[in-house]
């Protein structure tokens, strides 16, 4: 129980399941909460969220921004671009992303795509 609690040096990472925003919202009162996100074949997570007030009555809480040296595109199944608002895929590019998957080549070159739009990688 949060409410209990009162640790104004405490930081707290929520990572590996959607994080409920009542919840969210209940630890962003007592200590720095932070929601994370990130899929499984990023090391760790890729993006972060500082919870402040005001996300107990969304439907989620965000995923955030990405982290340092980590770039996110959101493209339609043609790999374009969307627009802000429109559906589409999450693509993930930086040093924390796996380079592929254990002996499964052909998963690895339909899932790990070239980028083309950071043409330095």
């Amino acid at each position: 129980d949060p409410s209990r609690l009162s640790y104004p040096e405490l930081q707290v990472v929520s990572v590996g399941e959607a994080c409920p925003p009542s919840l969210a919202e209940a630890w962003s009162s007592y200590c720095r909460f932070m929601n994370a996100y990130g899929p499984t074949e990023y090391t760790v997570y890729s993006h972060l969220y500082e919870v402040k007030e005001g996300v107990a009555d969304r439907a989620t809480v965000p995923i955030g921004t990405p982290i340092f040296n980590t770039h996110t595109y959101i493209l339609d199944s043609s790999g374009n671009p969307v627009g802000i608002g429109i559906p589409g895929e999450l693509y993930l590019t930086g040093p924390g992303i796996a380079r592929g998957y254990l002996n499964r080549h052909l998963l690895t070159q339909e899932r790990f795509v070239p980028n083309h739009f950071f043409l330095s990688e």
